[in-house]
């Protein structure tokens, strides 16, 4: 239901709708609001590890220079002109 609620599309990226909707389904089933509140900060600190892995690895390729893959339109006009 959160996951759907962020598809909203006038929040940015879903925050605050997200943990709007969190917060209203766990009161709901009676969670207490200290734990409400720890739940929703907690949902967007789970993503934290996954942002700053790929801003690592952004930075790097992007210091290094990473191959990029190139992109062709071979098989785009092949299909186009049959």
């Amino acid at each position: 239901m959160t996951l759907l609620a962020t598809l909203i599309p006038f929040s940015l990226n879903g925050v605050g709708v997200r943990e709007g909707v969190l917060a209203g389904l766990l009161a709901h089933s009676g969670v207490s609001g200290g734990h409400i509140g720890a739940m929703t900060i907690l949902v967007d600190l789970q993503m934290v590890p996954f942002a700053l892995a790929g801003a690592v690895f952004w930075m790097r390729c992007r210091r290094t220079g990473c191959a990029r893959p190139e992109l062709s339109l071979r098989p785009a006009v092949a299909l186009a002109q049959r």
